[in-house]
């Protein structure tokens, strides 16, 4: 069931966002509408100015990581957390 609704609250919610803004500015709907604008303009925008999910979980490391992967993280560099557990091989 989680694979099924996963990402639809974020998918709802950038549809809601990018429908909200060009309400708001009838311009750029028409301009879309006319195909002088591409959707994909109207997605990308919209997930830079209201990004439907938008504080991520942030992690900050407070000392120098190092591995013996290409991985590595330095003091204060922030990174996102795994929330998910690891897929069984």
């Amino acid at each position: 069931m989680l694979i099924i609704s996963a990402g639809f609250e974020t998918t709802v919610g950038l549809i809601t966002n990018a429908a909200r803004d060009l309400f708001a500015h009838p311009d750029e709907l028409k301009a879309v509408t006319d195909g002088r604008a591409a959707w994909s303009d109207v997605v990308e925008e919209t997930l830079r100015r209201d990004a439907p999910v938008a504080h991520l979980p942030l992690r900050y490391a407070v000392k120098d990581i190092r591995s013996t992967t290409t991985l590595s993280s330095n003091a204060g560099t922030p990174s996102l957390s795994r929330t998910a557990p690891p897929a069984a091989t």
